[in-house]
């Protein structure tokens, strides 16, 4: 944990102190001059048999090269897919940030219940049972990874399908299909008006229906030469002076959600989410503080083959005691319930490993 967090300074660092002077310079400006061509012969150099010998020498090396050594002392040749932003066209903006934001209002009147959890205590080394600093932060990880899920997937496990609205008020649909855990498609339906307020930015408001509820949402959105910011708050049909609102910015390889959540009033959450490239895989970091309590996860997708399994590291900080750990996350089938849940196995400082489950049953 602390290795990602060291790196995560240091890419900040070069960052703030490295120009950003490709973009600032019209290439299509700069005429590059061809040399001229000189005049050469190998034969000038070898007579016909020696340059044949020399031609299939050459051959073979290549060939034993490729044949004998492993991928990956090769040099690399470009990438041919440069890693571009996770969301980057308009419509995926504002779809991700009402998704993301009314997510997290539905749930403002959910308590995963602490008695209808699973527990399971094997240890590594001798250790009475007790309740771990991680045994706090389940039920707020849970209700995120319901935003993480499709993220941490991949785009190519996301469809934005954009079209006109069969609703009087509103002038688009957009239906947001993704896959979770499960391998399962979850689709989510828009409907909303867009409003040009310029050139770079825009006024969206409209609505999200998430097991029966319908909830309102206003966002504005501007761009410009640096990437986009979005604003949007999603708000309680039924509980006054209640809302969530999202603050979505990207900042060359990484896009930042920041997230308040108002409860009659009163702000009673806050939280960031970070979307990151690193070595060709997408890491989520979630961060917030919590009675106290100042916490770290990052999460990353285990396997490319399966769509079952999330590791999440994370820290936990607080004037007292401090913890990290390793967690795998699966879903699972519960025959009791015949509901599925949350699985998380969770290694706490290499030395305790413990069982907990919470219910997976948003959208379900």
């Amino acid at each position: 944990m602390k290795k990602r967090k060291i790196e995560k300074i240091i890419r900040e660092d070069i960052r703030k102190t490295t120009p950003d002077v490709l973009s600032k310079i019209d290439l299509d400006q700069i005429e590059v001059k061809k040399p001229a061509k000189k005049g050469f012969s190998f034969q000038r150099l070898f007579n016909k048999k020696t340059f044949a010998a020399a031609l299939s020498l050459s051959a073979l090396a290549v060939l034993l090269l490729v044949v004998l050594l492993p991928g990956d002392t090769l040099p690399p040749g470009p990438d041919p897919t440069p890693r571009e932003y996770v969301f980057e066209e308009k419509d995926e903006i504002t779809t991700l940030s009402a998704f993301s934001a009314v997510t997290l209002l539905h749930q403002s009147g959910d308590t995963l219940a602490h008695a209808s959890q699973g527990v399971h205590l094997s240890l590594l080394a001798s250790s009475p049972s007790q309740e771990y600093l991680i045994d706090t932060q389940l039920d707020t990880l849970t209700r995120y990874l319901h935003i993480v899920e499709p993220i941490v997937l991949g785009k190519d496990n996301i469809e934005f399908a954009l079209s006109e609205s069969p609703r009087e008020d509103y002038e688009y649909q957009m239906l947001f299909t993704s896959l979770d855990l499960r391998g399962q498609e979850i689709v989510h339906t828009l409907h909303f008006n867009e409003t040009e307020i310029d050139e770079d930015e825009y006024y969206l408001e409209g609505i999200m229906t998430v097991e029966g509820v319908e909830y309102h949402f206003e966002a504005e959105l501007e761009f410009d030469e640096d990437g986009y910011e979005i604003e949007l708050t999603a708000t309680h049909p039924t509980k006054e002076d209640t809302y969530v609102t999202v603050k979505q910015e990207i900042e060359r390889d990484e896009q930042t959600f920041e997230y308040e959540h108002v409860l009659y009033g009163e702000t009673v959450f806050e939280s960031e989410l970070t979307i990151e490239f690193e070595d060709d895989e997408i890491v989520i970091e979630l961060e917030y503080e919590d009675d106290g309590k100042e916490v770290e996860f990052y999460i990353v997708k285990e396997n490319n083959d399966t769509f079952r399994k999330l590791r999440i590291e994370y820290e936990i900080d607080t004037d007292d005691e401090d913890e990290e750990g390793v967690i795998t996350l699966t879903i699972v089938f519960d025959a009791e319930t015949q509901r599925h849940q949350y699985r998380y196995a969770i290694v706490i400082e290499e030395e305790f490993s413990i069982i907990r489950t919470r219910p997976y049953r948003l959208f379900e």
